[in-house]
């Protein structure tokens, strides 16, 4: 039997023979849906660790996880300074500097989850970014402390302005830049 060739018989609009070939793109979402992602998942990270504060969880994020690999970084650069870790504080000739809600990093974290939540990108591609990005921010964190530490000890007089405004803007800065790094280098087909 001959095949037909009649326009009724045509394929259906939108199928190709090569289409498993390329991704299919998602549909688009309304810019309001990524800023109310964004709004919720911080706003709700946010919220839970504030639920957590002088819990077990809050007391290792400062002090096991924070505090004290932030001394062992200094007395590996100033073995003379004997600092120590004393619960939320390092210790360091004399001067103490408090660890509290907000210098352990996690704002910046809940951050970026925020933002990787609200980014259009693939489960894998999302949780990878996660993953580095959280490693990426506690070790900037940990610089944070250390430079703080080397300041308190050789500026005092520096420290509020580092301590409140330049390092905590740094520390963002930079995640902002890794973020936008991760989105850069996202694969085509991470889109989801």
């Amino acid at each position: 039997m001959p095949t037909d060739h009649s326009p009724t018989s045509a394929p259906t609009p939108g199928w190709s023979a090569d289409a498993h070939l390329a991704p299919a793109l998602p549909p688009p979402r309304p810019g309001w849906f990524g800023i109310a992602v964004f709004l919720a998942v911080f706003v709700a990270l946010q919220g839970l660790y504030g639920l957590a504060g002088g819990s077990a969880v809050e007391n290792w994020v400062v002090e096991k996880a924070t505090v004290i690999p932030a001394a062992g970084a200094v007395a590996l650069l100033q073995p003379e300074w004997q600092v120590r870790a004393d619960g939320p504080r390092l210790i360091v000739l004399g001067k103490r500097i408090n660890v509290r809600y907000g210098c352990e990093g996690t704002e910046v974290v809940f951050l970026l989850v925020a933002a990787m939540f609200a980014a259009r990108a693939g489960w894998r591609w999302r949780l990878a970014g996660l993953l580095t990005g959280i490693a990426v921010i506690w070790l900037l964190n940990q610089m944070r402390l250390v430079a703080l530490v080397h300041v308190l000890v050789l500026r005092r007089e520096w420290f509020a302005s580092i301590h409140g405004a330049i390092a905590p803007l740094l520390v963002v800065a930079l995640a902002t830049l890794f973020f936008l790094a991760w989105l850069r280098l996202a694969p085509a087909d991470a889109a989801s």
